[in-house]
């Protein structure tokens, strides 16, 4: 016997019903895993009494030129009403998951573009910042290194006398707080 065949026989008699639709779907399936269909029909017929269950249908043949009818002028006006009820609940209920799920997604997205500009914002401001204190300390160095050539320049000016020693003027020049002190 052919496993998937009755795994999918017992998957259409969950319900205990075997309607005429999945009735012709398990004698497709038959025919594509190669199951003979006498030997399908025997199998349902066996599993069908083995559930207790029914077949919908007012004919039950194995004859496939046979069509079987499955129109909704044979089923009672109730049954139908029922039926479609009951499918127009399950897809309010499924329209209903399917918005709440699609506005949780949304609000999510939304969150996380604002986490987003915040991170982003405060990146910004952060590089701003040492941008700043980068500008201030290069500012810095350049007015340091213009007092430097204007000291350089005046000790190159000087006149020497035998009493000042080069050396002794250039280590002046080098000495960072003596410039402070020169520049204040």
């Amino acid at each position: 016997m052919n496993e998937q065949l009755i795994k999918f026989i017992e998957l259409c008699l969950m319900d205990g019903v075997i309607s005429e639709k999945e009735r012709e779907v398990i004698f497709r399936k038959s025919k594509e895993l190669g199951v003979p269909e006498d030997e399908c029909e025997i199998i349902l017929k066996g599993m069908i009494q083995q559930k207790g269950g029914e077949v919908q249908s007012k004919e039950v043949s194995v004859q496939t030129n046979v069509p079987v009818s499955n129109s909704f002028e044979e089923k009672e006006p109730e049954l139908i009403k029922r039926e479609v009820l009951n499918k127009q609940t399950e897809l309010e209920s499924s329209i209903s998951k399917n918005k709440k799920q699609i506005k949780e997604t949304v609000k999510e997205i939304s969150d996380y573009k604002k986490k987003l500009k915040h991170c982003l914002s405060y990146e910004i401001v952060n590089r701003e910042k040492k941008l700043c204190k980068t500008i201030k300390l290069i500012k810095s160095y350049e007015d340091l290194l213009d007092t430097s050539k204007n000291i350089k320049t005046k000790i190159e000016k000087i006149n020497w006398k035998d009493t000042v020693d080069k050396e002794q003027i250039e280590k002046f020049y080098i000495d960072p707080s003596i410039i402070k002190l020169i520049k204040k």
